[in-house]
This record gives C-alpha cells, sequence and structure tokens, in this order.
C-alpha cells in the first residue's frame, strides 16, 4: 500500500548519505522493491524500519512510497519486526547480524518464556533455539553458532574487529576450550588446537590464547620504511607484540626480521645525554617496553643470489643481507650454545616463485628453528604473510600457528599449507 511520504514519522538519527544516493541510483532503475514497515495507530503512522529507502524516495522528490502497514503493535511486536526486517539486509556486517539474532531470540523469550531445561513431558512449552531458528528460517546449528559468539562478543567486544565471522568464531571455540577445559586432538600440552591458520589482526586473534604457550616466534613485521606502503608499521602492530609477550611461555625466542630503522625501533639505541653531552643514555626500544630481554646484535641472513638497489645512490654498495633482531622471555638457552654464528648463508626466493612480496625462504625459517626449538615445541608467526615458518615447522615436526590480517595471503597460505579455509 502506498502512503504519502510527509504522513510519516521518522526518528531523526544519523544515516550514510552515500548509501542513501547509491539506493536512490537503484530505485531510479529498478523502482522500490522491498516496502517500508510503518506503524499506525489511530491518526499517526511511524517507521518501523527503512529508514534509508524512504530518504531515497525523498531525494527523488517522490511524494508516495510502498509500505507494510502494522496497526497496534506492542513495543516488543515493533522490536521484533524491526530485527526480522533488518535481518534480511544482505551486507549486514556479522557482529550485528548475531547481536540481531540473540535480541530476537531473548525477545521471544520474554513474550513466550524459556523452555524447561529437564523434563518438561511431551506438551511444549517455552521458546527454544529451535523456535528461532525456525523464525528465522535458518539452520538450527547457525542460529546456535550465532548465539555463540553473540554472547561472546558482548563479554570480549574486541572480537567485533576480527571481520571474518568464521575466524571469530575459531576463536571463540578457542575461548570455550580455555574456560570448559575440554580436550581436543593435538592441544592436550598447549590449551589449543595447534597448526591452524587465522585470518585477522594478530592482536585482537591471541587475545583468546591460553598464556605461556609457544616455545619460539618468528616473524617478519611490517617495516618503518617499506616501499609497498601495504607493508609499513601501523598502529597495529606493536599491540601484536604486547600480546605475543604474554602467549610466549618462560624462556622463549622471538626473532623479527627488520630493516636498521625497525631494529633500533625494537632493540633500543643510545644517544648523547642532553644535559651531559659527555655521556651518554640508554633509549629503550619497543620490545624492551613491553618486558623481552634483547641481543645486543642482530643477526644477519645474507640473500645469496640476491643483491637489491632499491633506494640506492650510486655510491652505496647494493644490499644482500637483512637483519634479525632476536629477543626472548626469560633466559632460554640456545642448542647448540654460544658457538652458534650470526651469518646465515641462504638463497633468497627467486621472483618468479614468490608468493608475497617479501617472503623469505624456508630453509633460513628450519635453521633459525633448529637453533631454539625441538621437535613437538609449539611456534607462532602474527604476521605469517607467505606462512613460509608454519611451512618450516611443518616439515621439522613443529606445531604451529599463523595469522595474516590479509585475506589473500590467508588463502595463499591455506593452499600452501594443503589445509581447507575456515
Amino acid at each position: 500500500m502506498k502512503l504519502a511520504i510527509e504522513t510519516i514519522q521518522v526518528k531523526e538519527e544519523p544515516i550514510d548519505e552515500a548509501e542513501v544516493q547509491n539506493l536512490a541510483e537503484s530505485f531510479k532503475e529498478r523502482g522500490q522493491i522491498h516496502p517500508i514497515a510503518v506503524h499506525q495507530m489511530n491518526s499517526s503512522v511511524v517507521l518501523i524500519t527503512g529508514r534509508k529507502r524512504l530518504a531515497a524516495a525523498k531525494l527523488l522528490a517522490w511524494q508516495e512510497v510502498d509500505c507494510a502497514i502494522y496497526e497496534n503493535l506492542t513495543e516488543n511486536q515493533i522490536e521484533e519486526i524491526a530485527l526480522h526486517e533488518n535481518l534480511k539486509r544482505y551486507n549486514l556486517p556479522w557482529t550485528e547480524e548475531v547481536l540481531m539474532v540473540e535480541r530476537l531470540h531473548l525477545l521471544k523469550q520474554l513474550i513466550y518464556g524459556k523452555p524447561p531445561e529437564q523434563g518438561g513431558g511431551h506438551q511444549k512449552t517455552g521458546w527454544s533455539v529451535r523456535d528461532t531458528a525456525a523464525a528465522l528460517q535458518q539452520a538450527l546449528g547457525k542460529t546456535s553458532q550465532d548465539l555463540q559468539l553473540a554472547r561472546h562478543v558482548r563479554l570480549d567486544p574486541s572480537l567485533s574487529k576480527v571481520k571474518d565471522k568464521r575466524t571469530a568464531m575459531r576463536l571463540v571455540k578457542i575461548a570455550v576450550k580455555r574456560f570448559d577445559d575440554e580436550e581436543q586432538a593435538g592441544a592436550a600440552d598447549f590449551g589449543m588446537k595447534m597448526n591452524q591458520l587465522f585470518c585477522g589482526d594478530s592482536a585482537v586473534a591471541m587475545k583468546h590464547f591460553p598464556d605461556n604457550t609457544f616455545h619460539a616466534c618468528i616473524t617478519d613485521p611490517p617495516w618503518l620504511r617499506f616501499f609497498d606502503s601495504t607493508l609499513r608499521l601501523d598502529e597495529r602492530t606493536v599491540p601484536v607484540f604486547r600480546e605475543l609477550y604474554r602467549v610466549m611461555r618462560y624462556d622463549s625466542f622471538v626473532y623479527i626480521f627488520c630493516g636498521f630503522d625497525d631494529y633500533h625501533y625494537y632493540a633500543g639505541r643510545t644517544e648523547p645525554d642532553p644535559i651531559l653531552p659527555s655521556e651518554t643514555r640508554r633509549i629503550p626500544g619497543v620490545l624492551e617496553d613491553i618486558g623481552f630481554r634483547v641481543a645486543k646484535t642482530p643477526l644477519f641472513w645474507r640473500k645469496l643470489k640476491s643483491l637489491s638497489r632499491r633506494g640506492v645512490t650510486p655510491w652505496e654498495h647494493g644490499r644482500d643481507f637483512e637483519l634479525i633482531t632476536v629477543a626472548v622471555k626469560g633466559n632460554p638457552v640456545l642448542k647448540g650454545g654460544t658457538q652458534d654464528t650470526s651469518f646465515f648463508d641462504v638463497d633468497a626466493v627467486p621472483p618468479v616463485k614468490l608468493i608475497h612480496p617479501n617472503e623469505k625462504p624456508v630453509d633460513l625459517m628450519k635453521k633459525l628453528l633448529d637453533e631454539c626449538t625441538h621437535e613437538g615445541n609449539a611456534v607462532i608467526d602474527p604476521f605469517a604473510g607467505s606462512f613460509c615458518v608454519p611451512d618450516a615447522c611443518k616439515q621439522m615436526k613443529r606445531y604451529w600457528i599463523g595469522i595474516d590480517r590479509d585475506q589473500e595471503s590467508y588463502s595463499r597460505g591455506c593452499k600452501r599449507l594443503g589445509i581447507e579455509e575456515q
């Protein structure tokens, strides 16, 4: 039924003008496909859902708009209609979706009561999860999962930063494992299931990992300066190392690939004292501030069969090496003792075989793993990129976890490790 736009009362709220413009363009081409929902009581007509559709109609100077009219509803009934309408949106963020499903479920239980926990005979009473699934016309398993996700989003709002719903659910399962102490295959010694890849912000993901889990970390985080802006250090980098410190075991190793600027950023530096120029003062690095101990000198990867002159002036030598910052939690001991060299001569990955612009060779990862871990240890790479570290761990019978926030990198990592995307 069509109603005059001027007769519909709308609550003033912020609105995305770009979305309204796009909707108006769609109306021009296809017309209004879905009616807006309004509540009529006596002589007043109040909008329930469809605010952007109504705004788009106004933008096109329409006089009337298609409406689904509901009369004499209670506040609960109005909210229920709004939830059903909003859940039909195809581009709804998963966090909003699960919280709406939970709200609808709780609203129905408020009206019809909760089902008895046990017994109850043959007569069905109360509103169950199965009833919510039927009302939404979706599988019981999906509804149960949405309700579980909603509870954990409320308990831990940081989950809302995880863009992928499947990744969020896997993190929730880890949290449930911790809280309920359930046994999972391959997880008995670590408190979580190992040999997994995650897509998302590593600082958020690791919040759901148990304390003191990993024996080593080998990683290549974004650099302070890098020709590809997507691989530069940003405000999301340092929080990862703060969370990393918690999940690393006492007497564990951390290896970080870096440039010269990054080395001083992570390891600290010495500079003249501004008050007493004849003296020097120590400026702690990021890792020291967090709690790690950092080696006085870096390691050097000599990149055989690779010589970069990117950004090098004619009088400078080419760069055929990278630095590796070494940090520890506690006071661990290298497997080879103090005789281990600081230089690693390993061929770089040929450009034609690169699956990531900053990919490191698996053979180098294996050399580092051999220095600081034993078979059966757990290793994490929170900036996995090409996922060469998990690959090396798989070959050396170490347990592994790899995380990267880039969806394409994550997909390539799953393919490389031969596991199904979750």
